[in-house]
């Protein structure tokens, strides 16, 4: 099963400014509905998907808001999630796209799907391990 990363951003990030992000990143946006669209990033075996949330609050609960606003000083402005696939060296992948974004974009925190969250400076004091565990 993959796993799957949430990019939490207290900068308001436009749509277009996303998609011109992953297309420098060397990834491709691809229509997957008559409106909805996904971004891929892959490197050999690995892939991860990303897809726009734009600024829709409902995605968090009072407890995730909470802990944002409380030990991050962020209100949720922007956010997208980042799909990592099963192939060999797509949770290191995932994790540089992360830390990519997260050195945009300062006022920015990615959770790494188990309630942890890692904001530049944090991300910078750690590595991602071959089983994809971020230490």
């Amino acid at each position: 099963m993959s796993k799957t990363l949430t990019f939490i951003s207290g900068n308001s990030i436009e749509e277009s400014e996303f998609w011109n992000e992953i297309i420098s990143l060397g990834g491709d946006k691809q229509q997957i509905g008559e409106t909805y669209f996904q971004g891929i990033v892959s490197r050999g075996e690995s892939a991860v998907w990303l897809f726009y949330r734009g600024n829709d609050r409902s995605n968090f609960d009072e407890n995730e808001l909470t802990i944002l606003l409380e030990e991050y000083s962020l209100v949720p402005k922007t956010s997208f999630s980042i799909d990592i696939s099963n192939g060999i060296g797509s949770e290191q992948l995932a994790f540089n796209i992360s830390k990519y974004f997260l050195e945009r974009y300062k006022e920015s925190v990615v959770d790494d799907s188990f309630g942890t969250y890692f904001n530049y400076e944090e991300i910078e004091k750690v590595q991602c391990k071959d089983d994809g565990s971020w230490i």
